[in-house]
C-alpha cells in the first residue's frame, strides 16, 4: 500500500517538471530559439510583429524552435508546448525541430478556418523548405513567420505592402554550394599567385617592373580580401574555414618551394663533387 502511494506521489511531482521541461524558456516573449537557429534582427522581428498581433488582435503567435524533441512523436510535443504558453483558442505556434529537421504549426481553434490542414502543409512546402534544404534555418523560418502572418492580417484588414514573403529561394542560397566552391578554387588560385609575385619581389631582388610588381600585388590582396568577404552574403560560419584553408595552403606553397630550392642546392653540390673527383683523376 505504502509503494502505490509512493507511486502516485512520484507521478504528481514529476508530470509538471515533465512538462515544463519540454519549453526551454530564454526569456524572450514569442520567441525560443533553444536550437540556435535564428539571427538576432530576426528574433528582434518576431517579437515585434507577435507583440503588435497581440495587442491589436488579441492574437498568440510564437516561434519555438529546439535540438530534439525528448523522444516524444512532433504532434504530441508541439501540444504540450502550445499548452505550456497557454497559447489559447486565437494562438499560433510554429515549432521547429533541427535535429529531424521537422516543422509543425499548430493553430487554435479560432484560427482554423484560415487555416487547414492542406493550406498548412502548403505553406511549409512553399515558405520554409526551399531554405531549409539549403541548411539556411534563419531565412526559412522568416520567410515561413511572414506567410501565416500575412495571412492573419489579410483576415483583420491589416496593412502587410512592408512583410516581404518570397516564394523561392533567392539565387546565393539556391546556389550556395556552387559559389562556395568556386570561391574556394579563387582564393586558392590567387593565393598561388600573391606567393609568386612576393618572392619574385622580396625573395629574389629582382626590380625589373618593379612598380607594376608592387601594383599587381596590392591589387591581388585586395581582391583576396573581397574572395574572402564573399561567403559572409551566404554563410558567415565559412569565412573562418576559407580563411584558414588559404593559410594552409601559402604555407604549402612557400615549403614546397623552400624544398625545391634545397632539392636543386643539394643536386648542383653532387654535380661539384663529380667535376671536381673528375679534375681529381687527371
Amino acid at each position: 500500500m505504502k509503494i502505490k502511494y509512493l507511486l502516485l506521489f512520484l507521478l504528481i511531482v514529476l508530470i509538471p517538471f515533465n512538462v515544463s521541461a519540454i519549453v526551454p524558456k530564454d526569456g524572450k516573449i514569442y520567441v525560443t530559439d533553444d536550437a540556435g537557429l535564428l539571427k538576432s534582427d530576426t528574433v528582434d522581428y518576431i517579437v515585434k510583429m507577435s507583440d503588435f498581433l497581440r495587442t491589436n488582435q488579441g492574437i498568440n503567435y510564437f516561434v519555438v524552435t529546439v535540438n530534439d524533441l525528448e523522444g516524444l512523436e512532433i504532434e504530441e510535443y508541439c501540444n504540450q508546448v502550445f499548452n505550456e504558453y497557454r497559447m489559447g483558442d486565437s494562438g499560433i505556434l510554429i515549432l521547429v525541430d533541427k535535429n529531424d529537421a521537422l516543422i509543425r504549426v499548430q493553430i487554435g481553434r479560432n484560427l482554423a478556418g484560415d487555416f487547414t490542414e492542406e493550406k498548412i502543409t502548403e505553406l511549409i512546402d512553399t515558405y520554409f523548405i526551399p531554405y531549409i534544404e539549403h541548411s539556411d534555418w534563419n531565412k526559412g523560418i522568416y520567410n515561413g513567420y511572414n506567410a501565416f502572418f500575412k495571412i492573419l492580417c489579410d483576415k483583420y484588414n491589416i496593412d502587410t505592402s512592408t512583410i516581404e514573403v518570397v516564394e523561392k529561394v533567392d539565387f546565393f542560397t539556391k546556389y550556395s554550394e556552387y559559389i562556395l566552391g568556386a570561391l574556394m578554387i579563387a582564393i586558392l588560385f590567387v593565393s598561388k599567385m600573391i606567393v609568386e609575385l612576393y618572392k619574385r619581389i622580396f625573395k629574389k631582388k629582382v626590380y625589373h617592373d618593379g612598380v607594376f610588381d608592387y601594383f599587381l600585388f596590392a591589387l591581388l590582396l585586395c581582391i583576396n580580401i573581397v574572395l574572402l568577404l564573399l561567403p559572409l552574403l551566404i554563410k558567415k560560419e565559412i569565412v573562418i574555414l576559407f580563411a584558414f584553408a588559404e593559410l594552409v595552403a601559402v604555407y604549402s606553397f612557400i615549403n614546397n618551394d623552400v624544398e625545391g630550392v634545397m632539392e636543386n642546392t643539394t643536386g648542383n653540390n653532387e654535380e661539384k663533387k663529380i667535376k671536381f673527383k673528375k679534375k681529381k683523376k687527371r
